[in-house]
């Protein structure tokens, strides 16, 4: 949870230090007895606190929504694992690159509420596994009521009926080229129009495995002109032009960019990419405590982001200001500490909103930059094989 970045060694050193509040990094566990400790310590305990931390923050907290709803987006990344026999065994190598290297990779996946930042659900797993096939994997934590946010690669008529049957309304990008109903929309020159799909009798067995019966599902299609010229075709289960008008599906779809910004603070800031460890349950431990440890943040870090929406309404700000993720996930790497064995609840809060309430951010709406496609180098590894 303190984002090891150090060497194990230094990374005991500074723990200790913090737990006697003495001013030397003196030496009171050796790295072998860390990692002996480690190894039984189960990754699904960290699973079990993520899960709590969601349950406390949609029951309790007053968390923010869309028309009252909820927005789950899914989407999938991968991320690089270091090599060890181990892990290849679990993973598999996969050859990538010009030159066919052969490279260790995981596929990821999370179910992610934008709005709130909470990861509801993650998974991680071999890198050959399809996204549709993780997004399966998070079906049980969708609830009724529910608004799912989909990119292209989610466009299939088994997920709608799925979906359908658990509540849920969606809006899921299609892939033109390749939905007959969509490139009649595009040539049509149509803005909207309801259609009705039918689901390939090859994706009867998963039907029956979630208990859908339907075969058929009625859906509107909106075509958004980006910028680019290009038509942005979204499917939707909200059929109902009076309650939801396109340009409030475009804006739902929107929101779809939160989960993009979530891998980059899980790679980036949260340092995924450098795992403490290379077996197959180092890379778990690490996967999900890094997960907790960012929903623990956005649930701390809510009300002054409620205050900041309230400012702004009442029209005591004139720009909306957030929360600047970054500084806040760096400055929250020390206060488990203070808060589950220090039992330091309210002072440590205190200095961490202290210190986060002066490093706001400017909201600008409707800035753009190109994507930066360049793969960020891994540092030198400082670990032994755990």
């Amino acid at each position: 949870m303190t984002l090891l970045s150090k060497s194990i060694q230094k990374e005991l050193n500074h723990y200790y230090r913090l737990m006697q509040s003495g001013e030397f990094e003196l030496t009171q566990i050796s790295n072998s007895a860390f990692t002996q400790a480690r190894a039984k310590l189960k990754h699904t305990a960290f699973v079990e606190l993520s899960d709590q931390v969601v349950d406390e923050f949609y029951n309790e907290a007053p968390w923010m929504s869309w028309l009252g709803r909820r927005v789950l987006c899914i989407d999938g990344s991968t991320i690089c694992l270091p090599y060890h026999p181990d892990l290849e065994r679990v993973y598999g190598t996969q050859k990538l690159g010009s030159g066919n290297r052969e490279k260790l990779m995981a596929r990821i996946s999370h179910l992610y509420d934008p709005l709130n930042k909470m990861v509801i659900h993650g998974t991680i797993e071999e890198y050959n596994k399809s996204e549709m096939s993780l997004c399966e994997r998070h079906l049980d934590s969708i609830q009724s009521g529910d608004v799912v946010v989909c990119d292209r690669y989610y466009g299939a008529v088994w997920l709608f009926l799925v979906l359908q049957k658990l509540g849920a309304d969606f809006v899921i990008r299609l892939k033109a080229k390749q939905w007959k109903a969509a490139k009649e929309l595009i040539e049509d020159g149509a803005n909207e129009r309801v259609v009705e799909f039918q689901v390939d009798p090859e994706h009867l067995p998963l039907l029956r495995k979630y208990g859908v019966t339907e075969r058929n599902i009625k859906c509107r299609l909106v075509r958004v002109e980006l910028e680019s010229d290009e038509d942005l075709i979204l499917c939707t289960s909200m059929t109902n032009r009076k309650q939801c008008s396109a340009d409030e599906i475009a804006k739902v779809y929107a929101k779809r960019w939160g989960i993009e910004e979530s891998y980059k603070s899980l790679k980036c800031r949260l340092d995924l990419a450098n795992f403490s460890g290379r077996t197959p349950h180092a890379i778990l431990q690490d996967f999900y405590v890094k997960i907790f440890l960012s929903n623990l943040c956005s649930l701390v870090t809510l009300e002054q982001e409620l205050k900041l929406e309230e400012e702004h309404r009442v029209g005591e700000k004139k720009l909306k200001y957030r929360i600047n993720r970054t500084f806040a996930l760096s400055t929250f790497k020390d206060i488990p500490i203070f808060i589950f064995l220090k039992n330091q609840l309210t002072k440590a809060l205190d200095a961490f909103y202290n210190l986060i309430k002066k490093r706001v951010s400017p909201v600008r709406d409707g800035r753009s930059y190109p994507r930066r496609t360049s793969i960020k180098k891994l540092s030198p590894t400082n670990y032994k094989p755990l």
